[in-house]
C-alpha cells in the first residue's frame, strides 16, 4: 500500500459520457466568460485582457479537473486523443429527434385508430342509407293504388305525383351516398399515404 500513489487512491468523479463532460465544460466556460465581461464592465477595464486571463484560468481548471474524473468507467487521462476530442453534444438536435419520434408515434396511433374505426363507420353509414332506401321503396309499394293494372284508362296524374316524390327522395339519398363515400375513400387513401411517408422516415 505504501508504494501506491495517492492519486490512485483518490476517488474520481464519474461522468456518464464524453459528451456530458464536454457539455459541462461548455457551460462552465460560458459562465466564466460572462463573469469576466461583467467584471470588466463594472471596473471600466478592457474586456479583451480580462477574457484572455479568464480563458487561461478555464484551461488550467479543466486540466486539473480532467485528472480527477472518470468517463464511462475509464480514467480521463487514460483515454486516447481521438476519444477526448468527441463532438460536443447537440442539445437542439437531440430535442428535434425526440420531437420527431413523438410525432411519428402520434401518426402511428392515428393510423391504427383509423384502420380500426373507419371501416366500421363507413359500413354503418352504408347500412343506414340502404335501410332508408328500403323503407322508401316499401312505402312506395304500399302507397301505390292496387288498381293501377286494372284500368289503363285511368288518369295517371296522381300516380305520377307519387312517383316524382319518391324519385326525389331516392335521388337525395343517392346524392348523399355519392358525396359521403368518396370523402371516406379519400380519407382512407390519405391515411395510406401518410403511413407510407412515415415508413420511409429514418428513426
Amino acid at each position: 500500500m505504501d508504494d501506491i500513489d495517492d492519486d490512485q487512491l483518490r476517488p474520481r468523479i464519474s461522468i456518464d459520457s464524453m459528451r456530458a463532460w464536454i457539455s459541462i465544460k461548455s457551460e462552465l466556460l460560458r459562465e466564466i466568460e460572462a463573469q469576466a465581461r461583467s467584471y470588466a464592465t463594472q471596473n471600466n477595464l478592457p474586456p479583451e485582457r480580462i477574457l484572455e486571463s479568464a480563458n487561461i484560468y478555464a484551461t488550467e481548471l479543466f486540466n486539473i479537473a480532467q485528472s480527477n474524473i472518470r468517463v464511462n468507467g475509464r480514467d480521463y487521462d487514460s483515454l486516447q486523443p481521438h476519444e477526448q476530442d468527441a463532438e460536443p453534444f447537440d442539445e437542439a438536435l437531440d430535442r428535434q429527434i425526440w420531437a420527431l419520434s413523438g410525432t411519428r408515434q402520434e401518426w402511428f396511433d392515428k393510423i391504427a385508430s383509423d384502420r380500426r374505426d373507419k371501416p366500421s363507420e363507413i359500413a354503418a353509414n352504408l347500412a343506414a342509407h340502404f335501410k332508408e332506401a328500403d323503407a322508401i321503396e316499401h312505402d312506395w309499394e304500399t302507397q301505390m293504388p292496387s288498381y293501377i293494372d286494372e284500368d289503363e284508362d285511368m288518369d295517371p296524374s296522381p300516380i305520377l305525383q307519387i312517383d316524382d316524390a319518391v324519385t326525389r327522395e331516392i335521388l337525395a339519398v343517392s346524392n348523399e351516398l355519392t358525396q359521403t363515400i368518396p370523402a371516406q375513400q379519400e380519407r382512407a387513401e390519405r391515411a395510406k399515404r401518410v403511413e407510407a411517408e412515415i415508413k420511409s422516415l429514418r428513426p
